[in-house]
């Protein structure tokens, strides 16, 4: 604490007693000149006891002649000391505390907030690395399908219905779907991590579900989307770094099966319109035979012997371009070419039978229509039996092909 001392305002003239004001001396009554100032009072940093005023009752005590004034103070008699100077009190600079207090919490929460940050890092970088690790947990059983349907594609034949590869398919769906409910339930620190691996099955599910439609309808429509579909799928799941190598089923032999079952599916279709075409004239060969019999079994007949004769010549010319249609059918497979033979064989000994018929008409146009009829139909009968088992094996044969492909057995009468 700075203090202010109480200095003298002047001394006697006389006695040099101080004074601290007052026109006379209080030690010795002398006359104290107006004139007399006192100096400015000289302020100290140290602490001084102040040196309390004379009263009256002190005006005994006895002169000091050796006092001297305070240095920097002199008597109306004396001359100032020239190189006395006042002190000059100049404040000294200390820090403030409560800047201290604001600059240390600052440093302490930069501090803070770098050990938050990298806590937060770290706990990023390692949520990040037990999600990658949960995802390909997950899609283990998924990529291991994926292997399969590979090998069962690559192995797919340029005939036959692909059962193993529909099969595997639908056994990969279910893989994906499990995948996707494990994935679904798992959080990422980052989004767009968990939208890669979203996309990825997204993209393999559209490649798996085109797949099974084109090789059940065996659409060459469905199969020209494989490809593209493929390229995104094996893109999507190359992003996906840390499920390392991923063997995508390739689209290629599924497209070769495509197309070649195209042209089986082709020639199927030619062979049922041939069927259709025969069965047209069927009709017209039950009333002919029926007609025969009615009348060896005495009941009479519809047509005449003529008519009988005109007739069996159309249904031969039927026939012979039947013969023909299938004789011209183009065929690619072992397949194709023995149900092309049967089918042909079938027509032939139906001809043969028919060609009986109209043989033992004309040479027994004498006589009775009965018994014309009777011996036409005992003529024929060894060529009849040899076309009925030429049509059960052609059509044994045709059914086995169609099932290749999923259709339905065919049973029409031809």
């Amino acid at each position: 604490m700075v203090e202010t001392v109480a200095m003298p305002s002047g001394y006697c003239p006389k006695c040099g007693q101080p004074q601290y004001g007052g026109n006379f001396c209080p030690k010795c009554g002398a006359s104290i000149a107006v004139e007399a100032q006192a100096p400015t009072p000289v302020v100290s940093e140290t602490p001084v006891v102040a040196t309390p005023p004379v009263t009256a009752s002190a005006a005994t005590t006895p002169p000091l002649p050796d006092m001297k004034p305070v240095q920097g103070w002199y008597q109306d008699d004396e001359t100032p000391n020239a190189t006395a100077v006042n002190p000059v009190v100049t404040p000294v600079n200390r820090p403030n505390r409560s800047n201290k207090a604001l600059i240390i919490g600052g440093a302490c929460a930069v501090v803070a907030l770098g050990v938050t940050l990298a806590i937060i890092g770290a706990s990023s970088q390692s949520s990040g690395s037990s999600y990658n690790n949960r995802v390909a947990t997950a899609m283990q059983p998924l990529l291991a399908q994926n292997q399969v349907l590979a090998a069962a594609a690559n192995a797919l034949g340029s005939a036959g219905r692909p059962t193993t590869v529909e099969t595997d398919i639908s056994q990969t769906l279910n893989s994906l779907r499990a995948a996707r409910a494990t994935v679904s339930g798992l959080t990422h620190p980052d989004a767009a991590t968990q939208s890669k691996v979203q996309n990825a099955l997204d993209a393999e599910q559209n490649w798996l579900t085109t797949a099974a439609a084109a090789l059940h309808q065996a659409s060459s429509a469905s199969a020209s989307q494989l490809s593209p579909l493929g390229v995104v799928a094996t893109t999507d799941f190359g992003g996906l770094s840390f499920l390392g190598h991923v063997a995508f089923p390739s689209s290629t032999p599924i497209q070769g099966w495509i197309t070649s079952t195209g042209s089986q599916l082709g020639f199927i279709s030619s062979v049922q319109q041939i069927l259709a075409s025969s069965a047209a004239v069927l009709p017209t060969l039950n009333q002919y035979y029926g007609g025969l019999n009615s009348v060896v079994n005495g009941n009479g007949s519809p047509l005449t012997l003529n008519q009988y004769e005109s007739d069996i010549a159309s249904i031969i010319s039927t026939r012979q371009a039947l013969l023909a249609q299938t004789q011209s059918l183009p065929t690619t497979t072992n397949d194709e070419v023995s149900v092309k033979n049967l089918l042909a064989a079938s027509f032939t000994a139906s001809l043969a039978d028919d060609n009986a018929i109209s043989s033992c008409l004309y040479q027994n146009n004498n006589g009775y229509t009965a018994y014309i009829a009777s011996s036409c139909l005992a003529a024929s009968q060894p060529d009849d039996l040899a076309a009925t088992n030429a049509k059960a094996a052609f059509r044994t044969a045709y059914n086995a092909l169609r099932g290749l492909f999923g259709l339905a057995p065919n049973s029409n009468a031809f």
